[in-house]
């Protein structure tokens, strides 16, 4: 086997490894599975139209103010906490983005994945190199009690 075969076979072996040893899908704490239940991580926008989404994206990078006023006239604000249901992803072109449809509404829109948590929590880093696991949230109204749906969201 000539050298730059090794090369490849070495390649083919890591990528083969690392592509399936990261972490199961029950380790994410981010819906992110057709069909799987979510829940909003903030108040955020969602956007039904795909070139709305991407507009908004690149917009959050060069000026704040005007992709606000894109998302106020173009996407619909979706409450923290609000149950949702992914229907799509994309993950191949473009930005990372999952279209979510809140429980109730006839349509997905699209967010960043980070936006949407299997389960009612916030993120936790362990450290370098550890999953991101989840925590309880807490109520804002009463720190020492735990977040719960009938949070009032101010």
């Amino acid at each position: 086997m000539g050298g730059l075969q090794r090369v490849g076979v070495v390649l083919a072996v890591l990528w083969a490894i690392g592509a399936g040893a990261a972490y199961s899908e029950a380790d994410h704490i981010h819906a992110q599975t057709i069909g799987q239940h979510g829940f909003m991580d903030a108040d955020w926008y969602v956007c039904q139209s795909w070139d709305v989404f991407k507009r908004f994206q690149t917009l959050m990078k060069e000026d704040a103010k005007a992709a606000f006023a894109l998302a106020d006239r173009d996407c619909q604000k979706v409450r923290d906490a609000a149950e949702v249901i992914v229907e799509d992803t994309n993950n191949l072109w473009g930005p990372s983005a999952t279209c979510v449809r809140p429980i109730g509404q006839p349509d997905c829109g699209w967010v960043l994945p980070g936006f949407v948590m299997v389960a009612l929590c916030k993120e936790f880093y362990n450290g370098v190199g550890a999953p991101i696991t989840c925590v309880p949230r807490v109520d804002r109204d009463n720190p020492q009690r735990p977040w719960s749906l009938g949070h009032s969201g101010k």
